[in-house]
């Protein structure tokens, strides 16, 4: 008998010899461990941390960022429609109340509602586009101007009936150029709403000479929103509060409008939503097959619930080994949960197969216990090491 099996059997004859003692001793220590693990070990969930902040790539990355900083963490909202006045009605309000909360939105940038492009617009089309839209803007011109002094529906069909009524007092005719696309539109939209549809003219598509009934209309919201890199989803405030601003506005019943999220921020709340998902389930997958599988292979109900009490005890163990040393987790080593139940529980399964085997030898429980250890101690703790490597 070697000095290392000498030395685990006196240990586990003590043990053994102090059971009760030794089993309260554990619990109590395990729950402080598991209470310090779970107040003291951190997550950090930006995946640029988990390489070394000493690399090219990435002294350059953070340069760009510091110099650039309104690339970084962008979320882009992607509102789109069929009326380009309800869309720019709700890109109103939900802007309007995305600036309310600028603690969890951070800046609200809406290109197309600034406004200097709704003083300056026109400059930004071609010559030819500008001069076709001051051509149907001149023609308009008597309408919009009598329908700027009453904006209601009578005031729109007492315009038009007395624009028709000149018009055609004076040339015979009740068509002109300046009323087609509004007869038409004014047409289309009475017709749907006869027959149960909504429908709603759009003033913006009228003037460009557009559909004003139909057609795709997009408009986008950048934000950048604060993020909380200490939870398994940084993101995801932001973006369950945005979902919920939505649902409140009505975007989809009231104007007609889908809201979609993309941009940085909201991939990456894709990505690690898999993730998490994935550690669930491979964890709980893991721990449900090990448990069947001590049942199976040990036959014994107690020395299999001995194994699992001594894993997740290990596994409170091992966070707090963690939350001490390390002190945060990244999306690689939060992970370590999977691998230990794998590992660790083959060492379990070693002892107590030779436990049982000195049993049904006729060999006493307490002695058994120290042979078991006597005989695999060794090993395990050799195995253990190279583990924990």
């Amino acid at each position: 008998m070697n000095k290392t099996e000498a030395a685990l059997r006196q240990w586990i004859g003590f043990i053994t010899k102090n059971a009760v003692a030794a089993v309260a001793l554990i619990a109590i220590l395990t729950i402080a461990v598991g209470y310090f693990a779970a107040t003291g070990i951190g997550i950090n969930t930006d995946t640029e941390d988990m390489l070394s902040p000493d690399l090219d790539f990435r002294k350059n990355a953070t340069a760009m960022d510091k110099a650039f900083p309104q690339f970084n963490d962008n979320m882009v909202i992607v509102l789109d429609g069929v009326n380009a006045d309800l869309l720019a009605d709700a890109a109103t309000a939900l802007t309007g109340e995305l600036a309310k909360s600028p603690d969890i939105f951070g800046e609200v940038f809406d290109p197309s509602g600034l406004a200097f492009f709704a003083k300056n617009g026109f400059l930004y089309l071609s010559k030819e586009e500008l001069e076709s839209l001051v051509e149907r803007l001149n023609d308009a011109q008597p309408f919009i101007g009598k329908l700027w002094n009453d904006p209601t529906l009578p005031g729109l069909f007492g315009t038009l009936r007395l624009i028709l009524k000149e018009s055609a007092e004076a040339s015979g005719t009740a068509e002109i150029a300046a009323l087609g696309g509004i007869l038409r539109a004014t047409d289309k939209v009475i017709r749907a709403q006869i027959a149960g549809e909504r429908k709603v003219m759009s003033w913006r598509n009228l003037i460009a000479g557009k559909d004003a009934t139909e057609g795709a209309e997009f408009r986008s919201i950048i934000l950048q929103p604060r993020l909380d890199y200490g939870s398994l989803q940084p993101g995801g405030e932001v973006i369950e509060r945005l979902r919920e601003i939505f649902s409140d506005l009505q975007l989809a019943s009231k104007y007609r409008v889908r809201a979609r999220l993309t941009g940085s921020v909201a991939l990456a709340y894709e990505e690690l939503e898999s993730v998490v998902d994935g550690l669930g389930l491979a964890g709980v997958l893991s721990f449900t097959l090990v448990v069947l599988l001590l049942i199976w292979g040990l036959k014994n109900l107690k020395l299999a619930g001995a194994v699992l009490v001594t894993l997740v005890a290990g596994l409170i163990w091992t966070a707090g080994y963690a939350a001490l040393a390390v002190g945060t987790l990244n999306l690689i080593s939060v992970a370590f949960a999977v691998l230990f139940i794998g590992l660790s529980v083959d060492f379990g399964i070693h002892y107590t197969l030779r436990y049982k085997e000195a049993t049904q030898a006729g060999i006493p429980v307490r002695d058994a216990l120290i042979e078991a250890g006597g005989d695999v101690g060794g090993a395990l703790i050799l195995s253990a090491l190279a583990a924990a490597m």
